[in-house]
């Protein structure tokens, strides 16, 4: 009973959340913190890319991780047709994951999702 009123749950006259007066309930925020190892699996990629963004900066010097950053906007940003999915190569060759099979590389296959026969002129962005 504790943790209800720590929480944001309010109560009404029949004893259950009030969500039109308070809204709803985000069980998230109310959660206490997870192991130390579930955050670090969480921010792995962040922790790594600042890890490298660092090294980049101590050896190239200040601009180089600025000039790094640039590419990998540029690179995000370049796509194809509207019909024809992009394969974000650049990318991850700048991310370094051009040489590592993931869950995605298996997941996304082309047969299935690639090209399609779409009227370019009807599509929408």
């Amino acid at each position: 009973m504790e943790n209800l009123k720590n929480s944001n749950f309010k109560e009404n006259d029949f004893g259950v959340h009030d969500t039109f007066k308070h809204g709803f309930l985000n069980v998230k925020s109310d959660l206490s913190p997870g192991n130390k190892l579930e955050y670090q699996e969480k921010n792995f990629t962040k922790c790594q890319e600042k890890n490298l963004l660092s090294s980049i900066r101590t050896s190239r010097g200040l601009y180089a991780p600025f000039i790094f950053e640039m590419e990998k906007k540029f690179s995000s940003k370049i796509s194809r047709l509207p019909a024809l999915k992009s394969s974000q190569l650049m990318e991850s060759v700048l991310n370094g994951t051009d040489d590592i099979i993931d869950v995605q590389n298996i997941l996304n296959n082309q047969r299935e999702f690639g090209e399609h026969n779409y009227d370019l002129h009807s599509l929408n962005n």
